[in-house]
């Protein structure tokens, strides 16, 4: 059952519920896909097998939840959306909350995980996380549809695909693909390269926890700065990730507990941007009747950018014989992620948080064709905005 529109319930009401379902679906889907490092290391000692065609067995579950449209991806997909789609004015705070939930859930899970593994070997403690999965069902009972008068279209069976010719969303997925690659070298990796480094079981888990508990920390600082009506959000976006980027590059000489840890602290503060920055900065780049569509598409790049990012750090390994080469690879994917937002920079609707307001005008129009979406201008009526700002927003 779908609420109708009512300018009340945006940024506010039932919309902070909405915040708190999401919040604790990104705590089960992002806590359990971004520990996998950790069954990682139990799968190399229970299978022998190289850390190649090892890797492939944690990339698939994270590759699966963006690509596919089931399970964690149905719950993803769903918690991201309806943030968006509830929030205008203070989107960009309730976005970096919702989001939280990853890094709550990447502290969380690892020591949990390694707690079930002990009591239970990994066979039993998968059956437990199954069940637990299991209150994904909560959250989405309580996430209910809005209808909003703006995000009417020509028709509801065709796919809108007017986001294809949009440059900046082409930058946004080249950027999101090789944000995926490094993020899946690093977080199936490190905790290994942890062990190798003689840091120990425990040690090495309490890594993945240190970098939830600085992306708890990135993500709240960064939704908090998106607020200010002066912050650009792109370049805030893009530095972050450059020094992520480096930090990663850094990792196979930081080879002691204490250097790990600030590796791990630093990518998990600065990575952040990509939960709590993305979604708003897509949404001014699609506006929200193109949102969920450009979302759905993105994903299926994500997915694949996470499928193939741990094994190739993998094979790196098999081949040197060391883990420089894939952690160099995630580090360089990652600074040259920020290199494809230079084109979305330049938009300044879309890069400042100036007060722009993402809803569309979708009135019908005769010339439109059957299978793209009307001509929509991503400018609320009621801002006074100059000529050439339009011109801008409708390019991007």
């Amino acid at each position: 059952m779908a609420f109708k529109y009512r300018p009340d319930q945006i940024d506010c009401g039932w919309a902070w519920v909405i915040v708190a379902a999401s919040f604790f679906a990104h705590f089960i889907c992002f806590g359990i896909s971004w520990t996998t490092g950790i069954y990682h290391v139990i799968f190399l000692e229970e299978f022998k097998a190289s850390q190649a065609v090892t890797a492939w067995a944690c990339s698939l579950m994270p590759a699966s939840m963006f690509a596919a449209g089931f399970g964690f991806g149905v719950a993803h997909l769903a918690a991201i959306s309806s943030v968006t789609y509830y929030f205008e004015r203070r989107r960009n705070m309730a976005t970096g909350m919702a989001v939280m939930g990853v890094g709550v859930g990447t502290i969380a899970f690892p020591p949990f995980i390694r707690i079930l593994v002990e009591d239970f070997t990994w066979k039993g403690s998968m059956l437990i996380l199954a069940g637990l999965c299991l209150n994904l069902c909560v959250c989405a009972g309580l996430i209910r549809p809005i209808k909003r008068p703006e995000l009417r279209s020509v028709s509801r069976n065709v796919m809108d695909t007017s986001i294809f010719r949009k440059p900046c969303y082409w930058m946004a997925c080249l950027n999101s693909f090789m944000v995926c690659v490094g993020l899946s070298i690093t977080y199936i990796h490190i905790a290994a390269y942890a062990e190798n480094c003689g840091l120990g079981k425990e040690k090495s888990t309490l890594l993945i926890s240190g970098i939830g508990f600085a992306n708890v920390f990135g993500r709240l600082a960064m939704g908090l700065l998106a607020q200010h009506p002066k912050m650009n959000l792109i370049l805030l976006y893009l530095v972050s990730f450059i020094i992520a980027g480096v930090a990663v590059t850094l990792t196979p000489i930081a080879r002691t507990w204490d250097g790990l840890i600030a590796v791990a602290a630093v990518f998990g503060c600065f990575t952040a941007g990509i939960g709590t920055l993305f979604a708003p900065i897509l949404a001014r780049i699609l506006g929200l009747r193109r949102f969920a569509t450009g979302y759905g598409c993105l994903a299926l790049i994500n997915g694949f950018g996470q499928m193939i990012g741990g094994p190739l750090a993998g094979l790196l390994h098999d081949m040197t014989g060391n883990y420089l080469g894939s952690f160099l690879t995630g580090g360089i994917s990652l600074v040259l992620s920020s290199i494809f937002m230079i084109v979305p920079l330049r938009y300044k609707d879309v890069a400042l948080n100036t007060g722009v307001s993402i809803r569309v005008k979708c009135g019908p129009s005769s010339a439109a064709s059957p299978l793209t979406a009307p001509v929509v201008t991503d400018i609320d009526e009621d801002d006074n905005i100059g000529k050439e700002s339009e011109e801008n927003t409708s390019t991007v």
